[in-house]
Parts: structure tokens; C-alpha cells; sequence
């Protein structure tokens, strides 16, 4: 016993002095300045001369022309050669295509977006985000957390238009997401009554937040998500994201949901297995390739396509965020696990996408995994063909999601689903802006629209991969070119392995949750 006694005794002392240790190297890096960069090239007027317009509303080309950009608005398009001021910076677009920025409908964002993830996202060509949410607004945000706070991002937005940081358009927000009834009162056992949730919501409406993001996939009672659609409806606030079990897709859309997200939810409502699933009484075999197997086996087209018709008449849209199963079927491709753009994430990140492969439970993939991936495209093409409103979302930073490349890799998965590269553009530019209601202003290369555009020298419309041919980002009056691009991209790699910044999120993640 007396050993014993020495001996704990020992190993406390010993952890008393690593985490010493572990609070002195963080307070070191604490102490150290974050590096900055400076990218891009500002300007009042803009030519760009001889150059092909992607027509991204009626898939065509159209070729030679001229465009003049003044106070960031196409002002003119011209067939022939625009005469402007001496001080105007001109662009010989010969040989090049100019289409509007690529807009990513599934992103979220935290504090250190502006360093992490904004240059990435630029330096790609996605120019506008709908960003998803994390945490609860039950909880204030501290000013300085790992999360994004509505001040951060309306301090982000401010900067960005002003030329003081440089970013995309966040177009819309959700800021928060509302996953249990303790995301809106204290009471976590208990369904909240229908005016505090109408008076937390009619708060999050005034403060500035764009839509509720629900994720109740804890199946909490029907009648929570009923009052949830009455209040956001009433407060004048779209609900997006994942609705509870027990309600169908058919119902939450008939209720008014305006989005839902991931393609695994679709193929859950189109198992003939779906009445167990909606009751919550389904559970699988156990495993979540024995889970995934059944709903594979059980797929009927018949119930996607009646979902699909339910949500073309009520305008409901659909984001299946591909690449979110994807690395579920290859995390264990050495290529795929070793991907290069994994020096852009911090290692505090990694380690978190280390845990999810983890859980999953198994020491490779499976073919389970990628046959219920393979179904997603499946069904994404259906949902195509039946006509409704599709989006594209990277789920960034989902594992081996990266801001900016990973809206390419999703494009790219639209590609695999049998979706023509027109109709392609089409989802991750007009249609998004017309999503977000804002095609008056952006979406599309028109005069009297914001220029928010970009140069290619491979034509998108013969192949999406073209768009990895990006030349030039014009956004927020700043034109960023190639060298410019590798200027944010080498920053991002520095900062995100830095001890500086190392430290300060670690620090962050312990206030954020103690």
C-alpha cells in the first residue's frame, strides 16, 4: 500500500509538471506576433479586352468581348474596344473566359477563419459562402472563442468591403445552430415552450443572423421541429439543414424547410426501410457499414423521386455535400490520407479528423462505404432530372475538406453524378445567387451587376475541370492573379504549422469550453 501511495504520489507530480510545461509553451507562443501577407492589385476602372463571357444562364459562349468595370460595377459590355482614362487598369483577355465567382452553399467558418481559410477561398475562385453555423446561441459567445461569433463575423464583413482583409462574400449566415432544446433555454430535458423559442429567434432575427440551422438528428419530438418552422416562419427566417427522424422530408418541406444537407438523409427517406427510420425504431445491425448495407439494399428510386417532386413544388433545395462520404470510402488510399493541401490544416484540426476516422470503427474502408457514396450521386442525379434547386457545399472543414480546392472537388463530384458541366455553373453561381436572393447583383458576367468574376484560360463549359485553369480573381475591387495566389496559399502553410498560431488556438479551444 505504501508503494502505491509513493507511487501516485510520483506520477501526480509528474503530471502537475507536464501540464506546467504545456502552459508555459503555450504562454511562449502566445507572446509570439502572427505573420500577415499582402495579395492583389486595387483599382477604380478596369478593362479587360477581347475576352469570352461564360453565359453561365443559357450555357453558351460568347466571344470578343469588352468589358468596363468602374466603382466594382460592370458598367458596359461591348463587341467593340472600350476607350477609358489613363489611370484605368487594362487586362488582355484574349484567349481567356471571364464567368462570374463560385459561390460555396455549405461552409462554416470559425475565429481564425480570416487567416486560415479566407485566402484559400479566394485563391480558388470562391468568392461568396453560405456559412452553416457552429455552436448554440443558449451560449454568448466570449469575444476571443474557437467558434465564429456574430461580431467576428460582422467586424469580417466590414473589413472585407473595405479592403482591410481580404475575403469572400459571406453571403448569408446562420452564425449558430440549433441542435437540442438546451440550444434555447437551460433546460436540456424538456422541449422549450413556443414563445421562448419565438423570442430567441425574433433576437437572432434582429441581431442579424439569415437562417436557423437545425441539426436534430437526436430525433428530439416532432413537435419541437413544429414550433421551430412557426417560429422561424413567423420571425421571417428560412430553417435549413437536418430535420428530426420522425418527420419526413415530404413534411419538413411541406412545412417550409428551404434546404436540406448531405446526401445520406435523402437516401435514408428513400429506403423501403423509412417508416422504421421515421419512427426511430430502426438501428441497423450495428455497425454503420452493416447500416449503410441495408439502406443500399433497400433503395427504392420511386421514394426519391416523390421527394424530389415535393420539394420542386415547394422550392425546396437540396446541398448533397458529396465529399463528406467520400473520404469515408477512401481514408485509407494512402494518396487520399497524404493529400498534399494537408499542410493548410492546423494540426489541432488533424488530430480531430485523426478521431472521426477513428470512430468509424473499422481499420480500412470499406466497399459498403463507397457503394453508399456512389448511391449519393445516384440520387443527385435524380434529384436533377426531376428539376429542383440544387447547391453545392464543401462542408469545409469536414475531414480532407479544404476551404476553397474543396468546392472544386465537389464540382467535380456533380461531374461523376452525370450532370453536364453547364448545368454545373449554372448550381455553383446563378442559382446559388438566386438561393441566397441576390442574382440582381451577382450570379452571373451583366451589366449593372457587382464584378465579382474570374479569368480561365480552359473553357468550363467543355469540361468543369477547367475550372482548375483559374488565372484571375476580380473581387471587392481588388484583382488577384497567379502569383498572387500562391502568395495566400504560402501563408496559409506557414501560419497553420506556426507555434504562434499553434498556441493561440489551443488556447481558444480552452476558453471556449471551460
Amino acid at each position: 500500500m505504501k508503494v502505491i501511495k509513493i507511487y501516485l504520489k510520483r506520477l501526480s507530480k509528474l503530471l502537475i509538471f507536464c501540464l506546467f510545461s504545456i502552459m508555459v509553451i503555450i504562454s511562449i507562443g502566445l507572446l509570439l506576433p502572427l505573420t500577415n501577407f499582402s495579395a492583389g492589385q486595387t483599382y477604380q476602372t478596369l478593362v479587360i479586352n477581347n475576352v469570352s463571357i461564360i453565359d453561365v444562364i443559357n450555357g453558351t459562349t460568347i466571344p470578343n468581348q469588352n468589358i468596363l468595370i468602374q466603382d466594382n460595377y460592370i458598367k458596359k459590355i461591348s463587341t467593340v474596344p472600350l476607350i477609358t482614362n489613363k489611370n484605368a487598369v487594362v487586362i488582355d483577355g484574349s484567349n481567356q473566359f471571364v464567368m462570374p465567382g463560385l459561390w460555396d452553399m455549405h461552409t462554416h467558418f470559425m475565429h481564425h477563419s480570416p487567416e486560415l481559410h479566407f485566402p484559400l477561398l479566394i485563391a480558388h475562385g470562391v468568392t461568396h459562402v453560405r456559412e452553416m453555423g457552429f455552436g448554440s446561441p443558449a451560449e454568448v459567445s466570449p469575444d476571443e472563442s474557437i467558434l465564429m461569433s456574430l461580431k467576428d463575423r460582422d467586424q469580417w464583413r466590414s473589413q472585407i468591403s473595405n479592403q482591410k482583409l481580404i475575403g469572400p462574400y459571406i453571403s448569408t449566415s446562420a452564425v449558430y445552430q440549433i441542435e437540442e432544446f438546451g440550444d434555447i433555454w437551460d433546460n436540456e430535458d424538456q422541449i422549450p415552450p413556443f414563445e421562448t423559442i419565438l423570442k430567441v429567434f425574433t433576437k437572432l432575427e434582429k441581431s442579424g443572423v439569415d437562417f436557423i440551422k437545425i441539426t436534430l438528428e437526436n430525433n428530439p419530438p416532432k413537435e419541437f421541429f413544429y414550433d421551430i418552422m412557426t417560429a422561424a416562419n413567423q420571425v421571417g427566417l428560412n430553417v435549413v439543414g437536418h430535420k428530426p427522424r420522425k418527420v419526413s422530408a415530404i413534411e419538413a418541406s411541406n412545412l417550409g424547410m428551404k434546404s436540406f444537407e448531405h446526401a445520406r438523409f435523402i437516401i435514408y427517406e428513400s429506403s423501403s426501410l423509412r417508416d422504421t427510420y421515421l419512427n426511430g425504431s430502426f438501428k441497423g445491425k450495428g455497425t454503420q457499414d452493416e447500416i449503410y448495407s441495408e439502406m443500399i439494399n433497400s433503395y427504392q428510386p420511386r421514394l426519391a423521386e416523390n421527394t424530389f417532386k415535393a420539394f420542386k413544388g415547394n422550392d425546396t433545395w437540396y446541398c448533397p455535400t458529396h465529399i463528406t462520404r467520400r473520404w469515408e470510402a477512401r481514408y485509407d488510399d494512402e494518396a487520399y490520407i497524404n493529400d498534399e493541401r494537408l499542410k493548410y490544416v492546423p494540426y489541432l484540426l488533424r488530430t480531430l479528423w485523426n478521431i472521426d476516422a477513428f470512430m468509424l470503427g473499422r481499420k480500412e474502408s470499406s466497399k459498403v462505404s463507397n457503394d453508399f457514396y456512389k448511391l449519393g450521386l445516384t440520387i443527385t442525379k435524380q434529384a436533377h432530372e426531376v428539376g429542383i434547386g440544387l447547391l453545392a457545399g464543401s462542408d469545409s472543414p469536414d475531414p480532407y475538406s479544404f476551404h476553397g480546392s474543396a468546392l472544386w472537388d465537389e464540382l467535380l463530384e456533380f461531374d461523376k453524378a452525370k450532370i453536364a458541366s453547364k448545368d454545373i455553373l449554372k448550381i455553383a453561381t446563378i442559382d446559388s445567387a438566386q438561393f441566397s436572393n441576390q442574382q440582381t447583383q451577382f450570379g452571373s458576367v451583366e451589366e449593372n451587376k457587382i464584378a465579382d468574376l474570374l479569368l480561365l484560360t480552359k473553357n468550363p463549359l467543355d469540361s468543369i475541370k477547367n475550372i482548375e485553369s483559374l488565372e484571375t480573381v476580380i473581387v471587392h475591387q481588388q484583382i488577384f492573379a497567379q502569383k498572387d495566389f500562391t502568395i495566400m496559399k504560402n501563408y496559409v502553410a506557414e501560419i497553420a504549422t506556426s507555434w504562434a498560431f499553434t498556441s493561440a488556438q489551443v488556447w481558444l479551444t480552452i476558453k471556449s469550453f471551460f
